[in-house]
């Protein structure tokens, strides 16, 4: 009896590691990664969309990653990556639009954070403001010398509301872009 006791509870953590290695199998460099996300763009549709990783970024000392991409006809796209005890990459989501810019709240351990991800590639896009919706609360950066914008700022604490957020792109001269 006390064998199979032992038996149960080895096989429930070598199915229980199986599982979590399997959840965590993005590699830690950017060719996996792309490879990776790619493949999860992809589940269910008809034409392939081929991808290109262009920045990966860790949301400070977090267990969070942002990885940044180009789709082939030159859409933008993000995907969130959480790092495990293994050094491997777990994809908790990945999409993309046709926006220039667009803000992502993400959680973490550490709290929540805001991101900003886009494109700037005539560089003419100066700063991006973020105004959350739900909450009085603002941000803006700098973009003026980011032909790609992937940002980030940790968002207070005490904001419980804080996606979506109202983006507006500024010129050189301060003016709202159309």
């Amino acid at each position: 009896m006390k064998k199979n006791i032992i038996l149960l509870l080895f096989l429930f953590a070598a199915a229980g590691t199986m599982y979590y290695y399997k959840q965590y199998n993005v590699k830690a460099d950017k060719a996996s990664v792309q490879n990776k996300v790619q493949s999860f763009i992809n589940r269910g549709e008809a034409v392939e969309k081929k991808l290109e990783v262009m920045k990966i970024v860790q949301l400070d000392e977090t267990n969070s990653y942002i990885a940044m991409f180009q789709l082939e006809n030159g859409n933008i796209g993000s995907s969130h990556l959480e790092k495990g005890f293994n050094n491997r990459y777990k994809i908790m989501h990945a999409g993309y639009g046709t926006n220039e810019a667009w803000f992502e709240d993400v959680s973490t351990a550490d709290g929540k954070y805001g991101v900003l991800i886009g494109k700037n590639s005539e560089l003419d896009i100066d700063t991006i403001e973020a105004k959350l919706i739900h909450e009085e609360y603002s941000f803006s950066i700098d973009v003026s010398q980011q032909p790609v914008i992937l940002e980030y700022i940790k968002l207070p604490k005490e904001l419980t509301s804080t996606y979506p957020a109202e983006i507006t792109l500024y010129n050189e001269q301060n003016q709202i872009m159309q």
